[in-house]
């Protein structure tokens, strides 16, 4: 096998990354599932060879919709995770390898390939000895929301990576060094709010996975028209639009608020975005539906109050729109 030189000078096995944001160190499996669990999502969690002495140590933080984290179990590991709901993981081997198992693929994971976990796309891995990670969390509807400013229109389908990130290219172990500066400024600067530059690395990172890590939008994304910035007032109207999808809008107030006539941002809409301004923010609460239904507990959570929660008073045209988008009624959504 090829040795690819590491993205960024590694981390010695005495160094512990984020170090000053221990959230658990524990001998105790049920203990470190337990708070690896309430950062990301349920899972099971077995130690593979009963001779090892099994000693979790997990640190990490949350800066806005990107976090990140540094695992290791001390031994090998299976993980079973539930199926991610509303984030996307990349994990970095530091050292060591782990193998992740998904449908129809697999990634042999090492200093030289992470790998990149997304949601509704149930994975088992295998983490063995000495395996230690750096663990990128990204809330995945601020990455849609960063896709869409990125596309200039409201993206149909969800942001699938290819599962492997192998480190042999320039971008890709550019992103990684990226990763490991933001760590660095979380160790040196921590995470008060008037850290600006921590906060806008990790605006960064997001944007630049977009970038780097092949997806199925990433020949629009690197297409030249994808560069065109959006007139104005049509981008001022959809951020206005995104940041109030909850909140009752009146389309002409909008346009009153950006200077243009309702005339003009209509067809400013329907040039460069492909869409009107109601069905833009339609789509914006169809998709927040779509995540308070997967994340929502059927047995205190209807159909009904997310779909009014979200604008949708009539439940049979709602059904209709969510299927043709998500391919399944929103019922089948909440049981799931």
């Amino acid at each position: 096998m090829t040795v690819v030189p590491d993205p960024a000078p590694a981390y010695p096995s005495s160094t512990t990354p984020l170090g000053r944001f221990a959230l658990a160190r524990s001998g105790d499996v049920d203990d470190a599932r337990a708070t690896v669990a309430n950062a990301f999502c349920r899972h099971q969690l077995a130690p593979l060879e009963r001779h090892e002495r099994f000693e979790a140590q997990f640190n990490g933080v949350a800066l806005g919709a990107v976090g990140v984290y540094y695992l290791d179990y001390g031994s090998a590991v299976r993980i079973d995770p539930k199926e991610l709901d509303d984030f996307y993981l990349v994990q970095i081997p530091l050292s060591g390898q782990a193998r992740i198992l998904g449908r129809g693929w697999e990634v042999e994971s090492s200093p030289a390939v992470a790998s990149v976990l997304q949601p509704e796309s149930p994975v088992s891995m295998r983490w063995l000895t000495g395996n230690r990670q750096l663990l990128v969390h990204i809330d995945s509807a601020a990455l849609h929301d960063r896709l869409r400013r990125r596309l200039g229109r409201t993206p149909r389908h969800p942001i699938r990576f290819d599962p492997a990130m192998r480190l042999s290219g320039n971008t890709e172990r550019a992103w990684v060094r990226l990763v490991r500066t933001l760590v660095e400024c979380v160790d040196l600067l921590g995470v008060e709010s008037e850290n600006l530059a921590v906060a806008e690395l990790g605006n960064t990172v997001m944007n630049q996975l977009l970038l780097s890590q092949a997806n199925n939008y990433s020949a629009e994304l690197h297409a030249p028209a994808a560069a065109a910035a959006l007139p104005r007032p049509v981008r001022r109207a959809a951020d206005i639009l995104a940041a109030r999808v909850g909140e009752q809008i009146a389309i002409p107030d909008i346009a009153d608020e950006v200077g243009v006539s309702v005339r003009a941002l209509q067809a400013g809409f329907r040039t460069h975005l492909g869409t009107t301004p109601s069905e833009y923010l339609r789509a914006l609460r169809l998709r927040h539906a779509h995540a308070d239904l997967t994340a929502a507990d059927p047995l205190t959570d209807t159909v009904s109050d997310i779909a009014v929660r979200w604008g949708f008073t009539h439940l049979g045209r709602f059904a209709a729109t969510y299927g043709a988008e998500y391919g399944e009624s929103p019922a089948v959504t909440l049981r799931r």
